[in-house]
């Protein structure tokens, strides 16, 4: 029976034996953990310190401890299927340190900000040489101060690096975008932010005046003044690519020559710039002309800024009153002058090389001695053509016509 036992345990020994052997075996094809830790992104904010990472483990601590005596200032544990933290941020320099209990120190890094004096003392919307700007006065104790512009959706949009002994920062916006940061850092810390909220150009346009010249068979537009308010709260720009003129449906091109600046009447060099709440005055000169006998119908200036606003000014049709007084014949049955009487409310004079004289749907040429009509004038224009008794003769200005059928030779 001894025997019987032993032979038992001698087998039971064996695969306990050989179980050990298995689990060696086992352990040794295991492979071999290796802890990641990278970090992303860290932001130092007014009051906090946010951190980005990625990481395998299943939980990173994070501590921050003080620069002048190693202070444990914040200390936050974060499971590893999370990927941001949130620290506070103390006022002098101090250390972010990743570590886990089982692998020691995964990451650190200092942040020296010897910062004891920043201040600013207004933020205000500029003109910079032709372009909008945030400017931004400030005091600091400590150089280099950079100053970044970004939306509120964290788009950088400009930078500024203040240099000693720097007081203003000028960082750039642009017109499509309304809602600002501006954040302040010194060696990465973050001293200052403030949000910034725009209501970007928003200008008003009254066209007070339009003044016009006569030259023979040609209405000359010579001058356009109008007023233009900024009611936003950006500078607008007055140039060649922010105004338009259109006269009717087309777009008259213009240079720097056709805008003038009131009071002054000089030419604007490259542009002028209506801060916000102003209001200026230009004059645009030399813009077009218009031949005589298109005036029988109306015609539109529209003046545009920015492509927001707009005011027009109507040329309406030249239609005067005309009465024949009187028909001319002389002895051999030619026309000889033919004496108007007529009445002109327009918005210019009239010039005689206008008027178109017809004998029976044929124009004939004639000459006068008057050359402009202003107000009611009496008219004696010369002609030399031959007529018959039932004759037609019409005259023409613009939209009005009278005509008369002659009646007698003489």
């Amino acid at each position: 029976m001894w025997d019987r036992m032993n032979a038992v345990i001698l087998v039971m020994l064996c695969l306990a034996l050989t179980g050990c052997v298995e689990n060696e075996d086992k352990s040794e094809m295991l492979p071999e953990f290796t802890p990641e830790f990278n970090v992303t992104d860290v932001k130092i904010l007014n009051d906090e310190i946010v951190v980005e990472f990625e990481t395998n483990l299943d939980e990173v601590t994070f501590t921050v401890l003080s620069l002048d005596d190693d202070e444990v200032l914040d200390e936050v544990v974060i499971p590893g299927n999370e990927s941001i933290v949130h620290l506070l941020k103390p006022s002098g320099g101090f250390m972010v340190v990743a570590y886990s209990d089982e692998y020691g120190t995964l990451w650190k890094k200092e942040f020296k900000s010897l910062v004891k004096l920043f201040s600013v003392e207004g933020v205000e919307v500029v003109d910079d040489k032709g372009s909008p700007a945030v400017r931004v006065k400030f005091e600091t104790d400590k150089y280099p101060i950079e100053f970044v512009l970004m939306t509120s959706d964290g788009e950088i949009l400009d930078t500024y690096v203040a240099e000693f002994p720097e007081r203003v920062a000028k960082l750039k916006i642009y017109y499509e975008h309304v809602n600002l940061e501006i954040h302040a850092y010194h060696d990465n810390v973050e001293l200052w932010n403030t949000s910034l909220r725009l209501k970007g150009i928003e200008p008003l346009i009254r066209i007070k005046n339009v003044s016009f010249d006569v030259l023979d068979s040609l209405l000359y537009v010579e001058s356009l003044v109008f007023d233009v308010t900024n009611t936003g709260d950006v500078p607008l720009y007055i140039n060649t690519q922010t105004l338009e003129v259109y006269f009717d449906d087309a777009k008259y091109y213009i240079t720097e020559g056709n805008i003038l600046t009131l009071p002054s009447n000089t030419t604007i060099d490259v542009y002028d710039v209506v801060m916000p709440n102003e209001t200026k005055s230009f004059k645009l000169v030399g813009l077009c002309s218009i031949r005589s006998n298109l005036l029988s119908k109306n015609h539109t200036l529209r003046v545009v800024i920015c492509k927001e606003a707009s005011d027009k000014y109507e040329i309406p049709a030249l239609n005067p009153i005309i009465r024949i007084e009187s028909i001319g014949i002389d002895r051999y049955g030619y026309l000889d002058n033919i004496t108007l009487n007529i009445t002109n409310n327009w918005i210019a004079p009239i010039s005689t090389d206008w008027i178109d004289v017809y004998v029976n749907g044929d124009y004939e040429f004639f000459e006068t001695s008057t050359k402009f009509i202003v107000g009611t004038q009496t008219v004696i224009l010369d002609v030399d053509v031959r007529v018959e008794k039932g004759d037609r003769l019409t005259i023409k200005l613009g939209k009005a016509e009278v005509a008369k059928v002659i009646e007698s030779k003489s």
